[in-house]
């Protein structure tokens, strides 16, 4: 999972609603995203996810967010 064949995506959800989900080339940027996220967030009621997601088509372009 080195970011290479696949990108990252970090999911913000409120309330049980998710609010975002934004796309990165490599590990370290979606984990400082997820930061910045939870800093705001209400642990009882809010999440963020990151995940690693492969790509199966080869297109691993990615704009970071």
């Amino acid at each position: 999972m080195n970011g290479q064949n696949g990108f990252w995506v970090v999911v913000d959800v409120q309330s049980g609603i998710p609010i975002s989900v934004s796309l990165h080339p490599d590990k370290e940027s979606a984990d400082m995203k997820e930061m910045a996220l939870r800093a705001g967030m209400n642990p009882e009621d809010d999440e963020v996810g990151v995940f690693y997601v492969e790509s199966t088509t080869g297109n691993t372009h990615c704009t970071p967010a």
